[in-house]
């Protein structure tokens, strides 16, 4: 279970007023988007070149669903958006599914088709949100693996430190903007303290 606690979620969804990510040319949608908030796949960044310019771009892997969990998660997701939205208060406001899902779901007395349907849908669909984390991954001191040090210094360079999403490990099991706020009045205590000390 790669959530945080027994009773923490896997998943978020949100609403919006339109169609998303482009609007048809007519009609009035609402988009239901689901995002995991756990996920079990890692991304991977690989240097592209040995040419030290800093604007040659990194190989960036988003590894979107490379676990069996984070597909079984995404497709637990979307059932409770199907769920929530059978209520009757959403009868007169939601008259069908558009598209792609719409053929997701239409009627199928084999299984294996519905869920063959399923997965390709999602695997058409997903994508990275705003909360990607971890391609600077902070660790213990002594660990042979990440990048920053616990107080947020880059392991085996002198005075460079990194002060964003980046250095969080894994994904909290929620947004992680209120995270992130923490974390920068952290890391402004740290860097505060470094340099009354060197003043001193």
């Amino acid at each position: 279970d790669s959530s945080s606690a027994p009773t923490s979620p896997h998943f978020s969804f949100g609403v919006q007023n339109g169609f998303f990510p482009t609007s048809p040319p007519t009609g009035k949608y609402v988009t239901f988007s689901t995002a995991l908030v756990s996920p079990t796949s890692r991304v991977s960044v690989t240097l592209n070149s040995t040419d030290p310019n800093p604007f040659t771009p990194p190989i960036i892997d988003i590894a979107c669903l490379k676990t069996t969990f984070d597909s079984f998660a995404i497709r637990a997701a979307i059932k409770v958006v199907l769920k929530f939205t059978s209520a009757p208060a959403w009868d007169v406001y939601i008259l069908g599914s558009f598209a792609d899902l719409a053929h997701t779901l239409e009627p199928s007395s084999d299984p294996d088709e519905l869920n063959k349907r399923s997965d390709e849908y999602i695997r058409n669909t997903t994508t990275t949100t705003e909360h990607v984390v971890g391609t600077a991954s902070k660790s213990a001191r002594n660990a042979s693996f990440g990048f920053i040090h616990p107080d947020l210094l880059v392991k085996g360079v002198e005075g460079l430190r990194v002060v964003d999403a980046s250095v969080l490990p894994y994904v909290p099991s929620g947004h992680t903007q209120p995270l992130l706020c923490i974390y920068l009045r952290r890391a402004a205590d740290l860097i505060k303290t470094r340099w009354a000390t060197k003043i001193v």
